[in-house]
């Protein structure tokens, strides 16, 4: 009766120590959907034509081309 008493106890307490990592993975389960969502947010800011737009004149000068500015042609 002991023997079966301990195997209970054991049980038990195996139980609720899952129970616990169950719950501590389903809170970070939450906390990485919520970050994937920042991240796709971001993705699609970044990727927005308007911003590569933006980009490309402010860094490279790749804006529409003025009225009496001067083509150069590089020829191999």
């Amino acid at each position: 009766m002991v023997v079966l008493s301990l195997l209970y106890v054991r049980a038990r307490f195996l139980t609720v120590e899952l129970s616990y990592k169950v719950q501590d993975l389903r809170v970070k389960k939450l906390e990485l959907e919520d970050e994937k969502r920042k991240y796709l947010l971001e993705l699609s800011t970044i990727q927005s034509p308007k911003r590569v737009k933006e980009i490309a004149n402010e860094k490279f000068d790749l804006g529409y081309q003025k009225k009496n500015a001067k083509n150069v042609y590089v020829s191999e």
